[in-house]
């Protein structure tokens, strides 16, 4: 595999690459955010940053050990605000500032907002689960469902993967919707670490069939089978009662940075 099949995709807003040294400051940033931290279960301190340094150098090796598999870096593209443009473009046709300022307002910009990942199942041998973890200001800009197709692009052309699992919490119904509306099915509800956890699960032809749905459409029939009870919470969040009662009230991450994070502290 070349180093650019590596890797999923990029595309206009969102690009991914391999975590380096460098990188370790920005992870810490990361989970010292409190609504970062709050969506989480893992106990691995990556707010400390000798832990997001050692975290960092596993992943140099899982890198290695699993090609075109991994926890990517992701930045997002920053656009300059409409307002500012033209305050930059006035003050420049009236001779106010150079016309440099204007060039430094429209630059290409790109900014750290988290990972995207598919990672080995760590309770199921051979199966890879997709999933991310997005800073605050990328949350309800799309950039999760964008990664999230750039990812499935990737497990089903250069790695050729026969399927990709979602998992997450039974009642966390915006992950539910966003399965959903990639071509993921509902799979029901199993042990997942010692937790009930909702799984989904897709294929190459069920990611080709949604592929060739209209977005609009894909999201529409993911919300309301959500809402229904039909793919998503309440069916699956009564079958979480059912498999571990006594944990009913915990949570799981957004698909997957569970199992990322698990494997890299367990060294695999």
């Amino acid at each position: 595999m070349s180093r650019s099949d590596a890797l999923p995709p990029a595309s206009a807003r969102l690009r991914l690459r391999e975590f380096v040294p460098a990188d370790a400051a920005a992870l810490v940033r990361m989970h010292r955010e409190p609504r970062v931290r709050e969506r989480l279960l893992d106990d691995y301190p990556l707010e400390q940053p000798a832990v997001a340094r050692l975290f960092i150098e596993r992943l140099a090796a899982l890198y290695r050990r699993h090609p075109g598999l991994g926890i990517w870096h992701a930045e997002r593209r920053i656009v300059a605000a409409p307002a500012d443009v033209a305050e930059a473009r006035a003050a420049v046709a009236a001779g106010d500032v150079p016309a440099a300022l204007l060039t430094w307002v429209l630059r290409e910009r790109w900014a750290f907002c988290g990972w995207f990942n598919l990672m080995p199942m760590p309770d199921a041998s051979g199966r890879t689960e997709i999933g991310c973890r997005l800073l605050p200001e990328a949350w309800g800009t799309g950039l999760a469902l964008e990664g999230a197709q750039a990812l499935l692009q990737h497990a089903f052309g250069p790695l050729a993967l026969p399927e990709v699992w979602g998992v997450c919490d039974p009642a966390h119904r915006p992950v539910h919707a966003l399965l959903l509306s990639l071509g993921f099915v509902a799979a029901g509800v199993r042990d997942y670490g010692g937790q009930a956890a909702a799984m989904f699960r897709i294929d190459a032809a069920g990611a080709r069939a949604a592929a060739a749905t209209p977005l609009r459409e894909r999201r529409r029939a993911a919300v309301r089978s959500v809402r229904a009870g039909t793919g998503a919470e309440p069916a699956l969040a009564c079958a979480a009662r059912a498999v571990h009662a006594p944990a009913r009230h915990r949570r799981i991450h957004p698909p997957s940075v569970r199992s990322g994070v698990v494997g890299l502290r367990r060294g695999g």
